[in-house]
């Protein structure tokens, strides 16, 4: 399999010493999407009690199914930049075997039509 056959994944952020951001599968590096990023999920797990809360509230979120007034400065950026995330792989502090956020951008970017 080539690089041209990998699907974009979700990386795990490290706080290790030595940790590099590692090289995506289009040979680009991977894009951060933590809370402190334009990207992060502006939905705590602290707050909502779990990863799979906040991940579920992000993805509705987006998708304008609830809260449509809550920061939609953000959600109108968010979608209207999905496509620079296209074939990237997404960093974030979650757990590879937690919900995350990144989950739900990676699959709505890689959803977004070639803009040619």
């Amino acid at each position: 399999m080539d690089a041209s056959d990998q699907k974009p994944r979700r990386v795990q952020r490290k706080r290790t010493k030595g940790w590099r951001l590692p090289v995506g599968v289009n040979g680009q590096k991977a894009i951060i999407v933590t809370r402190g990023t334009k990207w992060g999920n502006p939905f705590a797990a602290a707050k909502l009690g779990s990863n799979g809360a906040a991940k579920s509230a992000f993805q509705m979120w987006l998708q304008g199914q609830i809260w449509p007034e809550f920061r939609p400065e953000l959600r109108a950026w968010m979608l209207e930049n999905l496509p620079t995330l296209r074939g990237r792989d997404l960093c974030c502090f979650c757990g590879a075997d937690e919900y995350c956020h990144a989950d739900v951008l990676l699959q709505k970017a890689n959803e977004v039509p070639n803009a040619q």
